[in-house]
């Protein structure tokens, strides 16, 4: 099965994974795919696919859930580089901040 399963597939239940995390209140969580008989770790779209026998050893790399809060984080990236600063412009920031409203009016809905 993990073979014949397409990487939009994996992507969707990380999709569904994330959204679980969160409706329990999850900050943070981790989807991996865990396959026995496999040789060596893979990845099928964004998710990491590895081997059963490290499992116990695994140490995830968790995702955000709020990605309100990721999308904030990379505006004040973007706004706030002093290596590369560039000059907003008035109908970019509002574009920016009706995507940010329109993503926290989803959530609260």
């Amino acid at each position: 099965m993990y073979k014949s399963m397409q990487g939009k597939n994996a992507q969707q239940k990380k999709s569904y994974a994330k959204n679980v995390a969160r409706a329990f209140g999850f900050r943070n969580y981790n989807f991996i795919i865990v396959v026995n008989g496999l040789e060596e770790r893979a990845e099928k779209g964004t998710s990491d696919v590895i081997p059963l026998e490290e499992m116990a050893g695994f140490v995830p790399k968790f995702d955000s859930t709020i990605e309100e809060l990721d999308y904030v984080n990379k505006l004040l990236g973007k706004y706030d580089r002093e290596d590369n600063p560039i000059k907003p412009e008035r109908e970019l920031l509002i574009k920016e901040l009706g995507i940010l409203r329109d993503k926290i009016g989803q959530v609260n809905s």
